[in-house]
This record gives structure tokens, sequence and C-alpha cells, in this order.
């Protein structure tokens, strides 16, 4: 019964070890070069689904400066990422 959990332990550690699917970024961009106001018709970002658009602002950010992007209800935008 011991040895089987020492597997079972072994087999779990080396599997979280040995992917990254839990840190993986999706997609990353820095938004401080894009004027504040609708992210869509900036840097090839549109509107999804006849929502309105993100909002890219600089009230709130990450380090000493910055900007960021606001979500609000029935808001979303897309870009297609290129190859």
């Amino acid at each position: 019964m011991l040895r089987r959990s020492t597997l079972l332990a072994l087999t779990f550690v080396v599997i979280l070890t040995s992917t990254n699917i839990f840190a993986a970024i999706w997609y990353e961009q820095n938004f401080d070069k894009l004027k504040d106001g609708d992210l869509a018709g900036q840097d090839e970002w549109k509107t999804a689904q006849g929502q309105a658009s993100t909002i890219v602002q600089s009230k709130v950010f990450l380090g000493d400066k910055g900007k960021a992007m606001q979500f609000s209800n029935n808001q979303e935008v897309t870009k297609l990422r290129r190859s």
C-alpha cells in the first residue's frame, strides 16, 4: 500500500513539473503606445459580436506608469494572431 501511494505521488509530481500548461501565456501585448479610449480600431483590434469596445485607460496600470484595458459588461474585442 505504501509503495503504491509513493508511486502515485511521484507520478503526480512528474506530471506537474514536466508540463507548463498552467504557466503558458496565451497572448501578451503592451498597451502603452495606444491612445486612451476604445481599443477597437487600434492595432488591428475589432469589436466582436456587436458588443461595445473594451477601453484602453491610463488611470490604473502595472508598475510606475503605463496603460491597461478596462473591462465592463457587454464589451468584447478580438484580434487575429498572425503566425
